[in-house]
């Protein structure tokens, strides 16, 4: 995973930092706090478009959780970094955030 942080380079809008993220599990406190705040009636077949539709209300409506979740995410992000990075960037982390978690859980779960 990728978050570009924009600033100004030369005048013009320009990445100035960019943090990765190989893996992240994300913990039941996180789904408790973002749950109520997801609309997953806007899926209907789960594409990527549709995903990104709603990690972008998710970041609209839950910012303090959101937040939290990048920092946790991004070693060494900082708030005020977070304040300069793309909502579409992020709404991307996001859904790379719960495609991995879920295949995990596909992964790990007993076989019947």
């Amino acid at each position: 995973m990728k978050l570009n942080i924009y600033g100004k380079k030369d005048g013009r809008k320009a990445v100035v930092k960019t943090y990765t993220a190989e893996t992240y599990e994300l913990l039941w406190g996180t789904c408790e706090d973002v749950a109520g705040a997801l609309n997953l009636d806007e899926l209907e077949t789960g594409t990527n478009a549709e995903l990104i539709k709603v990690a972008v209300n998710l970041i609209l409506h839950s910012m303090d959780t959101v937040k939290s979740l990048f920092i946790d995410i991004f070693d060494g992000l900082t708030e005020e970094e977070l304040r300069s990075a793309s909502i579409k960037e992020m709404a991307q982390v996001l859904v790379d955030v719960v495609i991995y978690t879920l295949t995990e859980l596909r992964l790990n779960a007993p076989k019947n």
